[in-house]
C-alpha cells in the first residue's frame, strides 16, 4: 500500500484533485534543505514594508549672477599703451581771389551842343522866353502868353509850318495852391526839313486863359478846343471857342486832377448835375 500522508517538509507539494485542472505551480524561492530528522525551521514574518517617504520637491534653483571676470593687476613695470598720434590739421582752405575791381562809371557824356535856333530866338525875344533848351532832341521854348502869338510867328517864318500836336498839362501844387499852373503845348514840325519845335505856354490856375494860335495856324482850331473842353483854358481870340467832346452843359473839365466825376447828368432844361 502506498502511504498517502504527505511528507513533511517544505518540498512536498499536495496532490492534485482529480477533478481539478492541473494549474501551474508557483515556484517559491528555494530555500535550504533541512537536515533530517530536523523540523523545520519556522518562518519568519515578513518584514513590514516601510512606507514611502515623500521626498519634498527641490527649491527651484536661483541663477546666479555671472562671476565677474577676474581682474588682471598689470604688473607695475609694464610699458604704457602708445598714444595714438595726434591728427593733422585740417588744411585750411585757400582765401579766395579778390573780386575784380569795378570799373568806374563812365563820365556822363557832355550834352550836345544847342541848335543855333534857340540862340536866334532867344537873341529876338529876350525875356518873352520864361525857359529854352533841348527836350526829347527837340529845341523847347516855354514862352510868356502874351507874347505867343509873336513867336509862332517866328517860328513859322522859320519853317516851322505845321502844328502836329497840341496838348494840354495840368499841374497843381497841392502845398502852395497859388502855385499852380495850366500849360499848352504845341509840337511844330517843318514839313521840309522833318525838323521839331516846342512852344509852351502856361496860365495861372486861377485866371487860365492864352492867346490863341488860331490866325497862324488854322489847324489849331479843334486841338484848343478840346483843351478848353477839357482843361478849362479860354483861348482869346479862337473864332469858334465851345466844347467839342463833353456836351455843352457838362459842369466841369474832366482832365483837371481837381475833377470829380458826378454821380449822374441831366441834360439841359432839368436838374444840372450835383
Amino acid at each position: 500500500m502506498t502511504d498517502e500522508t504527505p511528507k513533511t517538509g517544505t518540498n512536498a507539494e499536495p496532490a492534485a484533485a482529480a477533478d481539478k485542472p492541473v494549474e501551474k505551480p508557483v515556484v517559491p524561492a528555494a530555500e535550504p534543505e533541512n537536515p533530517a530528522g530536523e523540523s523545520p525551521a519556522a518562518e519568519k514574518p515578513a518584514a513590514a514594508e516601510k512606507p514611502a517617504v515623500e521626498t519634498p520637491a527641490a527649491a527651484p534653483a536661483t541663477e546666479k549672477p555671472a562671476a565677474a571676470a577676474p581682474t588682471v593687476d598689470k604688473p607695475a613695470d609694464a610699458a604704457p599703451a602708445a598714444e595714438k598720434p595726434a591728427a593733422a590739421p585740417a588744411a585750411e582752405k585757400p582765401a579766395p581771389p579778390p573780386r575784380p575791381a569795378v570799373p568806374p562809371k563812365p563820365a556822363p557824356a557832355p550834352p550836345p551842343p544847342e541848335p543855333p535856333i534857340i540862340a536866334e530866338l532867344k537873341a529876338e525875344f529876350g525875356e518873352a522866353i520864361v525857359e529854352a533848351g533841348v527836350v526829347d532832341d527837340r529845341p523847347t521854348f516855354v514862352v510868356n502868353r502874351d507874347r505867343m502869338v509873336e513867336f509862332a510867328q517866328a517860328a513859322r517864318a522859320r519853317g516851322f509850318d505845321y502844328p502836329a500836336c497840341i496838348s494840354g498839362v495840368d499841374w497843381p501844387d497841392e502845398k502852395v495852391p497859388e502855385n499852380s499852373f495850366r500849360e499848352t503845348v504845341y509840337h511844330l514840325r517843318s514839313m521840309k526839313t522833318g525838323e521839331w519845335l516846342v512852344i509852351k505856354a502856361r496860365c495861372p490856375s486861377d485866371d487860365p486863359w492864352l492867346n490863341s494860335l488860331y490866325n497862324v495856324y488854322r489847324n489849331a482850331d479843334w486841338g484848343e478846343r478840346e483843351i478848353y473842353d477839357l482843361f478849362g483854358i479860354e483861348f482869346r481870340g479862337h473864332p469858334d471857342l465851345r466844347r467839342i467832346l463833353m456836351p455843352e452843359d457838362w459842369t466841369g473839365h474832366p482832365l483837371l486832377k481837381s475833377y470829380r466825376m458826378s454821380t449822374y447828368y441831366a441834360p439841359a432844361g432839368t436838374e444840372r448835375q450835383k
